[in-house]
């Protein structure tokens, strides 16, 4: 029980602490009452391990979007969330400065589960 509550929290908190209003309004919404929506977070990396400054993902802005390229594992309830958030760099020159939080939306192209751990 206790993981779940930690699976939740790692998932809301960067949305709490770093998200626009926009953003909050979003995804706190969905979390909030009586859902049943899950989140979840995908930082650890199987070249990285959990060195949250060992990532190897990015973040390339195209347009107005950003498009995350990159490996997670062990990213709890990441098969059955519905939405992730992930840790990408978006400038590996600003050091910690230039890793971003990402929310990502379950079903969105390119977002592939391989397998659930046991």
């Amino acid at each position: 029980m206790a993981l779940l509550l930690i699976a939740q929290a790692e998932g809301t908190l960067p949305i709490v602490y770093g998200a626009d209003e926009s953003l909050k309004g979003k995804y706190l919404k969905r979390l909030a009452g009586e859902s049943q929506a899950l989140t979840g977070l995908g930082a650890i990396e199987p070249s990285a391990g959990s060195g949250i400054f060992s990532l190897r993902t990015r973040a390339d802005l195209r347009g107005d979007q950003y498009v995350l390229q990159g490996e997670k594992c062990f990213a709890k309830n990441g098969s059955v969330a519905d939405f992730l958030v992930l840790y990408a760099y978006t400038d590996r020159s600003k050091g910690s400065r230039g890793i971003g939080a990402f929310v990502v939306e379950k079903g969105l192209p390119g977002l592939v589960f391989k397998r659930n751990e046991k």
